[in-house]
């Protein structure tokens, strides 16, 4: 810690002296770190340099420095450890909405009562009320049909023109328009919002003024004797231009076509002061802009500004000769100017877009302005009778409705800061311009811009898309400020937008998309068809959640399998009519497996700890009546007891609203367990969700078959170096080390933490601790003190919510059933008095804000209503409380009738407490109780642990084939000639197949489709039998590539080779998976499981590449050459 200290200090003194640097200047930065390193400087001696920049970036670009404790978890992320970051941390952080005033742009949160703003018709409206400044919504983004997008929160009223009541004006929530939808009869957009009045701006004193403003950005010049001119010669203009410039004389430029002024004293003077701008530099153009005093002009001074650049440089262009309208357009080079002059037309009331030129070039992009006008308006863009003329008999537009059509509006899924005015207006409206609330992450930002500038590509891992897209728009922009690019990869991206993602300096993705694309680029058979250019070096964020959650989940990518659906339906019908017993000790999965004798009841015996099904004797004898058959454990009859032990878990093991939802159409969802949230498009493995759709009789789809597949765990170890963030890693250390080989480095908080974290209190009944949730929920209730009721499944939360409305208790519920209405639900959890309960949604990731009411109420009250088999998930939950500092308290309320006190809890224990003579309602604390839940935890976790390495071991032998199989793919697909390693296959399959003595009828006539046996083949020697064939074989082969062009033939078999690969390679992996399923019983004879899965592992890979280089051989000497008619 001492030197991550050292390190910090350096860092701080660095970015002290760097605020005296032009952008240019820092922005230098990057090239000379890339060239340090090119020299061989290490990244370690970079770090406390670039880590600085990085952070003088950030404050110019987004206006905020990363906090110490940020730059100490970069430096762990850095070092390839994980970041533990307490929950609020360092991680959210909210960049000011900006608000256009008379006075010039303002942040929201210093906008007070009395503040003047702009009313939707450009006058000046008063703030008569501003509420509440720290309430966490969800951020809405509206897209414009122009291109603009307005961030928003879900309740902004907007005063929209709705085209199902005929274009009728109505007031509507961002909400309402989102669950209304865009979209009224298909073909037409439903929503327009009306095209606002001009803001009113004060008048401005300009040194020069705004006219010739507009006409120098244009058409700047300047000659030998420093005299300002213009490139152009339309006589009124440059009357104009010379009479506002007090002008003394006119000189025509000889050489070009300008036109230059000579000055009097007093516009020297004042010209000085724009002598050098970008703004008016024409051998720079790129970088041309509109000075901000400019754009926030009067009405007159702003249209003034516009006319002088349209007058010089904007173009009336006319659609066509049968059809009179026209567009005004400007063109310019400069992303800058662009956008100023958009923000300036916007200003006056005026719709505008943009578009990419015709005249773009590799060096210089080209921005074409398309500006929207009415008819009566049209001439307020020129001033010069040259273009007013040519606009008088022509419309400036096909048609111009008073409105801007919305396209588009997405949910996001992150909380943020909003603030609300109320104005005085009788609208109640105003005008504003949100910008993105963001929460994530500087943290990042330090070391993937560090180790990106090794030029191998950095991944920052996401859990989702729209964070993916978020973080690289947001955080990126630090990135781009400093000369790095920055791509992003969602799921509807097509193959090249992938690659050029990929070919990024920084690349923001989802996990799934990183693996799919993995295993995609593995069974590409064109080199052009891959994306990724190698796993250098990662950060993820939630490292917990991708690397221990969704540890066992493997990303496949499969195909429509033959199988059919009867059997399930079939098996779940003779299930329903099996009794469920019980026996007379706990039966393990093992002790199932080696047949260990216990006293049975009913039918069959469930095993809630270890999740097994086992059938007893009398259902063994029921199922092979039911289906007639003699004996259920025969080979044969292997699927029938497969599909009843599936059946039998669906029903007692997998439980609706708990561990899956079932949709209004008949689709089973899988709710994580661990977030509480539906996993949309995931589906239970191995026929488990088929017999769940028979359970719940719904249609039941098809079984896939895998063509490839991967775990997280050996994908993520596929990285060089790897990183990764979270608030609650500390439980799974030994995991994160073993596995990954990484170290969870807590990192100190930036405000202390005051959260009150109280003991258990456990009952001995579900009643009696439901009960104590209301009484302790109304408690705090009647104080103000907001309340988050943390549940393990829907079905608790619904008990709960109806013993809350017996108490007439208001509150809100948040479970995978209501997720839409997540946003509304967690903005109100943390308000003076809201009560709010939720399953495993409210925990990760989710940020609840306090009013100032809450806070003086105490904080945010968190009640657990059950243990979670995961230490981390319960931290989560704690962690919604005492955010940033804020106070807060939590407490978990158990009942020796939970599942974790029940399953995994000692027997004699329990007794000891339910003996005890506590009454009905008292609560039991004591210490060796607490301990005992604790060590439950650890136990569990600990068996989750060896599970989940446990699977890795067997991964890793399917992974280490994987290797070989991939790493010979991928020297095929460099586009080396294969001949060579044909020919050795040529050989090594004769030297196979061809011992003993030949008959005729040998797998080597078939192989070779025009080698012939003949009977002096039978008594020759080996060797000489082997020469022979060899001869023969490649004799063939070369009038077989006779027939084709060099690089034709070479390209031939490529394909082939790869194709055998991709189907030999798909076997396998079924093969390995049914290998799996029956190796356990190796260890009843004494035999590591592992060991064997391995040793026959990789006797069935050995027969897949004979098989390869048989099938290879064949298709080769069976190719049918046809010619195609032209």
């Amino acid at each position: 810690m001492n030197h991550i200290k050292s390190t910090l200090n350096k860092i701080n003194k660095i970015e002290s002296n760097l605020g005296s640097l032009s952008d240019d200047e820092l922005k230098e930065k990057t090239m000379l770190f890339k060239n340090r390193i090119k020299k061989g400087e290490t990244l370690d001696s970079i770090l406390p340099e670039a880590f600085a920049t990085v952070s003088e970036a950030a404050y110019r670009v987004c206006g905020m420095r990363p906090y110490d404790v940020q730059k100490i978890g970069g430096i762990a992320l850095h070092n390839g450890e994980i970041a533990e970051m307490k929950t609020g941390e360092g991680k959210a952080l909210t960049v000011d909405t900006k608000i256009p005033t008379p006075d010039g742009w303002r942040r929201a949160g210093d906008i007070k009562v009395g503040d003047k703003l702009f009313a939707r018709d450009g006058s000046v409206t008063t703030v008569i009320g501003v509420y509440p400044q720290d309430s966490p919504l969800i951020t809405y983004q509206i897209t414009l049909k122009d291109g603009r997008k307005i961030l928003c929160a879900g309740n902004h009223r907007w005063l929209v023109y709705d085209k199902k009541y005929g274009n009728k004006e109505k007031v509507l929530t961002t909400e309402e328009m989102f669950s209304h939808g865009t979209r009224y009869m298909r073909n037409y957009y439903r929503y327009k919002l009306p095209t606002p009045g001009a803001a009113q701006y004060p008048n401005r004193e300009y040194s020069i003024s705004p006219y010739v403003m507009g006409a120098l950005i244009a058409k700047y010049a300047k000659n030998s004797q420093n005299n300002i001119g213009i490139s152009m010669k339309d006589n009124w203009v440059v009357e104009k231009i010379a009479k506002l410039l007090k002008a003394t004389d006119i000189e025509n430029s000889k050489r070009s076509n300008a036109v230059f002024f000579k000055l009097n004293d007093d516009y020297l003077k004042a010209h000085e002061t724009y002598s050098n701008p970008e703004c008016f530099i024409a051998s720079n153009r790129t970088e041309q802009y509109i000075p901000e005093e400019y754009k926030l002009g009067s009405i007159e001074q702003r249209w003034s500004l516009i006319q002088g650049l349209m007058d010089c440089s904007g173009t009336i262009e006319e659609y066509s000769q049968s059809n009179p309208s026209c567009r005004l357009r400007y063109r310019t080079v400069s992303e800058q100017l662009r956008d100023d002059i958009m923000e300036v037309i916007y200003s006056l009331g005026c719709s505008c877009s943009w578009m990419p030129g015709k005249s773009a070039t590799l060096r210089n992009k080209e921005y074409v302005i398309t500006i929207n006008v009415p008819n009566e308006t049209k001439e307020k863009f020129f001033q010069s009778p040259l273009k007013k003329d040519k606009l008088k008999n022509i419309n400036a537009a096909r048609e111009y409705h008073p409105w801007i059509t919305i396209t588009d509006i997405q949910k996001t899924e992150v909380l943020n800061d909003m603030v609300c005015f109320t104005v005085d207006n009788q609208e109640h409206l105003f005008l504003c311009e949100m910008y993105v609330p963001t929460h994530n992450t500087l943290v990042s930002t330090m070391p993937i811009y560090l180790n990106a500038l090794e030029g191998k590509g950095a991944h920052v891992i996401t859990v989702n898309d729209y964070l993916a897209k978020r973080d690289a728009e947001q955080m990126g922009r630090i990135h781009k400020f400093l000369g790095l690019t920055v791509g992003v990869i969602t799921s509807d991206m097509n193959t090249q937008a992938r690659k050029e993602a990929y070919a990024c300096d920084i690349t923001y993705i989802t996990n799934n998309e990183l693996g799919f694309d993995y295993l995609r680029d593995n069974m590409a058979i064109r080199k052009e068809d891959q994306v990724q250019r190698g796993l250098h070096y990662a950060v993820i964020d939630e490292v917990d959640s991708v690397l221990i959650d969704e540890a066992r989940t493997p990303l496949i990518i499969s195909s429509a399998s033959g199988k059919a659906t009867d059997m399930y339906r079939i098996a779940d019908f003779a299930a329903r009519t099996l009794n469920k017993g019980t026996a007379d000790k706990e039966l393990s999965k093992i002790d199932a497996i080696a047949g260990v004798r216990v006293n049975e009841t009913g039918d069959f015996i469930v095993n809630e700890k270890d999740k097994y099904v086992k059938l007893t004797e009398a259902g063994i004898k029921k199922i092979e009546n039911f289906f007639h058959i003699e004996n259920l454990a025969s080979p044969e009859n292997i699927d029938v007891q497969h599909h009843i032990i599936l059946a039998l878990k669906a029903h007692y093991l997998m439980l609706r609203d708990k561990d899956y939802v079932v949709t209004p159409n008949g689709e089973i969802l899988i709710v994580d367990e661990f977030t509480g949230r539906t996993m949309e498009g995931r589906r239970y493995s191995d026929g488990l969700h088929q017999a769940i759709e028979a359970k719940e009789q719904v249609e039941i789809k098809r079984e896939s078959k895998t063509m490839a597949t991967i775990t997280f765990q050996n994908l993520f170890n596929k990285y060089e170096k790897k990183s990764g963030m979270t608030g609650t890693g500390a439980t799974e250390r030994k995991e994160f080390h073993d596995i990954y080989k990484m170290n969870v480095r807590l990192i100190p908080t930036n405000k202390p933490v005051i959260r009150k974290d109280l003991p258990d209190i456990v009952f001995k009944t579900k009643k009696e601790k439901y009960q104590a949730v209301v009484k302790d929920t109304l408690k705090a209730h009647k104080k103000g003190q907001p309340v988050l009721v943390g549940t393990a499944t829907i079905e608790v939360s619904e008990t709960l919510s109806k013993m809350f409305k017996k108490h007439n208790i208001p509150h809100y519920v948040l479970n995978a059933k209501c997720n839409e209405k997540e946003a509304a639900i967690i903005a109100e959890a943390g308000k003076h008095g809201a009560v709010t309960i939720a399953t495993n949604m409210a925990g990760r990731g989710t940020d609840i804000k306090l009013d100032e009411k809450a806070k003086k109420a105490g904080g945010l009250k968190v009640i657990g209503t059950e243990r979670h088999e995961s230490r981390r998930i319960d931290n989560q939950l704690r962690g919604r409380s005492g955010r940033q500092g804020d106070p807060g308290e939590s407490r978990f309320y158990l009942s020796l009738e939970d599942d974790l006190l029940r399953l995994f809890g000692s027997e004699k224990l329990i007794e000891i407490f339910a003996d005890a003579g506590f009454k009905d309602g008292e609560p039991i604390q004591h210490k060796t109780l607490s301990k005992f839940v604790t060590n439950a935890q650890k136990r569990i976790e600990g068996n989750h642990f060896d599970t989940r390495k446990n699977l890795l071991g067997y991964d890793d032998v399917l992974n280490e084939q994987r290797e070989i199989v991939y790493a010979e793919k991928a020297h095929i697909l460099k586009g080396e000639n294969m001949r060579n390693t044909i020919m050795n296959m040529i050989d090594d399959y004769i030297n196979r197949v061809s011992k003993g003595k030949l008959t005729g009828n040998e797998e080597i006539f078939l192989t070779f489709k025009d080698i012939r046996y003949s009977k002096s083949m039978r008594n020759m020697s080996h060797k000489k039998l082997t020469k022979l064939l060899k001869k023969m074989a490649k004799q063939l082969y070369s009038e077989i590539e006779s027939k084709f062009q060099d690089d034709q033939m070479r390209e031939i078999e490529r394909i082939i080779l790869l194709k055998i690969i991709d189907a030999k390679w798909e076997a396998q992996i079924e093969n390995m998976e049914l290998l799996k399923q029956g190796i356990n019983l190796q260890s009843y004879g004494q035999k590591d499981p592992i060991v064997e899965y391995r040793s026959q592992g990789y006797d069935f890979f050995g027969i897949m590449i004979r098989e390869i280089e048989r099938d290879t051989i064949s298709s080769l000497y069976h190719m049918n050459v046809q010619y195609a008619e032209m």
